[in-house]
């Protein structure tokens, strides 16, 4: 897969931090979620794999990327 802006893929959740959701991708990049999308980051946790988009090209060593899907590994019991 070519990691390009508009690309759908799906990442594991690293870590949470001030700046959004840091998120592990394929071919060993990464990429943030930037907290000022509102993503409510104490929705997620590390582990978690979430499905995003790319929205900027690759800079400083991540993506910018935006949040398309969380219900990847959630079980319809965890989402009450």
């Amino acid at each position: 897969m070519t990691l390009e802006v508009g690309a759908t893929v799906t990442g594991k959740v690293i870590r949470i931090s001030a700046d959004g959701i840091l998120v592990s991708l394929p071919e060993g990049k990464t990429g943030l979620i930037p907290v000022t999308q509102g993503t409510g980051r104490s929705y997620f946790s590390a582990g978690e794999v979430i499905i995003t988009r790319i929205t900027t090209p690759e800079a400083e060593g991540r993506f910018e990327l935006a949040l398309v899907s969380a219900e990847i590994s959630r079980k319809p019991a965890d989402r009450f």
